[in-house]
């Protein structure tokens, strides 16, 4: 849920009350904690995982995560979505969208397309 973590989302928590940022903000934390209880059980029974998230966006940077990365010694690798075919349509057509996204997982780079993604540490 990248809702509570995007860069655009924080524009928007101005005009919105205080308990409601803290509740989106509550169930993005709390939704992120199980997904990495999920990537760790992966990791501990030799599975892979595939986290997706906006390349800029804060649930890089919390604690649990950081501790992720630590613990299967990778880096976040960027892929930019045009790559994997992600267009919009507006008054001028339909055009690629670029939209930096980052990944992690502790599946082997030679299994997938290292060839569109870059990777950057955090």
């Amino acid at each position: 849920m990248c809702t509570a973590f995007s860069q655009m989302r924080n524009i928007n928590f101005a005009r919105m009350s205080k308990e409601a940022v803290q509740q989106v903000k509550d169930y993005g934390k709390k939704h992120l904690e199980f997904m990495i209880r999920l990537y760790n059980i992966q990791v501990a029974n030799g599975l892979y995982f595939l986290h997706e998230h906006p390349s800029q966006a804060s649930s890089w940077n919390r604690p649990e995560m950081i501790a992720l990365i630590g613990k299967i010694g990778r880096d976040k690798m960027v892929g930019d979505m045009c790559a994997f075919g992600m267009v919009q349509e507006d008054a001028m057509g339909i055009a690629l969208i670029k939209k930096p996204t980052g990944y992690l997982t502790n599946a082997d780079e030679r299994d997938w397309g290292k060839d569109v993604i870059r990777g950057t540490g955090i």
